[in-house]
């Protein structure tokens, strides 16, 4: 959505309604907001010795995070960039870290 103020001269371009479709989507309604996309200094890793829980929509959920990146949430960029790198072999780890 594009809000334009004319008196303050301001443009707003975002996407509540998508967001909130998400939150809907992958059971996150009720989750609250956090003032950062991703928890500082964690380090997500790769690992052998789990078999991802493929009952999760993670690849859903990452492309749908990639998406509101590129439209008009640059500030997740990062987070969903580290998130997107496990995209065929991810654990609970990296599932935990899409829903932050």
């Amino acid at each position: 959505e594009i809000e334009q103020y004319l008196s303050d001269g301001k443009v707003y371009i975002h996407q509540q309604k998508y967001i909130n479709k998400l939150l809907e989507k992958f059971h996150m309604s009720t989750a609250k907001p956090l003032s950062v996309p991703s928890e500082p200094g964690i380090s997500l890793s790769a690992s052998v010795d789990t078999v991802s829980s493929q009952n999760q929509p993670y690849r859903e959920a990452v492309g749908s995070l990639m998406f509101l990146a590129t439209c008009s949430r640059p500030d997740i960029s990062f987070a969903v960039n580290q998130v997107s790198r496990f995209y065929n072999n991810w654990q609970d780890q990296h599932w935990q870290a899409v829903k932050r």
